[in-house]
């Protein structure tokens, strides 16, 4: 999607999220705020890379999401809009409702798509999607369960499509 194109837009969109507030209050489970594809604790990955906005306020993040969007050509008579797809379980559709609102903070309007679950995945695998929950749980203890998600060659398991050959390589190396 073009405006997913822009750096700018997909790291303002990063911003707006307030982990520690969906983690401590939205999901309420013990969970951990989320600032890597790989979880926190995992084995050998103690010290693994961290998104690098992990430290900064929020108050913060949500400022650099507004100048970001605007440099971006975003503001209120151009908002940033898309739709953002989730499961119909009662922690996504939490999930979700908290997420509109944070976007919403930083301008940016988001309509809420809800599905079953066998009809999100075939949707999200299928590339319908602007913006969608994925969920992830890694059966066994090693950062590979969760960067194989990202490799080219994972076909429908890499539903982002990210396709470096470069990371590629490294995660082969890696094996």
């Amino acid at each position: 999607r073009p405006a997913f194109q822009d750096v700018r837009v997909r790291r303002a969109i990063a911003l707006a999220i307030n982990r520690e507030k969906i983690a401590s209050e939205i999901l309420r489970a013990g969970e951990q705020p989320a600032y890597s594809l790989v979880p926190v604790g995992t084995a050998g990955y103690a010290d693994g890379p961290m998104a690098d906005f992990k430290s900064m306020p929020m108050a913060a993040r949500i400022a650099e999401a507004r100048r970001l969007l605007a440099e971006a050509g975003y503001g209120p008579g151009n908002p940033l809009s898309f739709q953002y797809r989730y499961i119909g379980d009662p922690d996504s559709r939490r999930m979700a409702a908290a997420l509109q609102g944070m976007w919403a903070a930083v301008g940016i309007k988001v309509d809420v798509s809800v599905s079953e679950k066998k009809i999100h995945y075939n949707t999200v695998r299928a590339g319908d999607y602007d913006v969608s929950e994925n969920n992830w749980f890694g059966d066994y203890n090693d950062a590979k369960n969760f960067l194989f998600l990202t490799q080219p060659s994972a076909d429908e398991m890499n539903v982002s499509k990210y396709a470096s050959q470069d990371y590629e390589r490294l995660i082969r190396a890696s094996d």
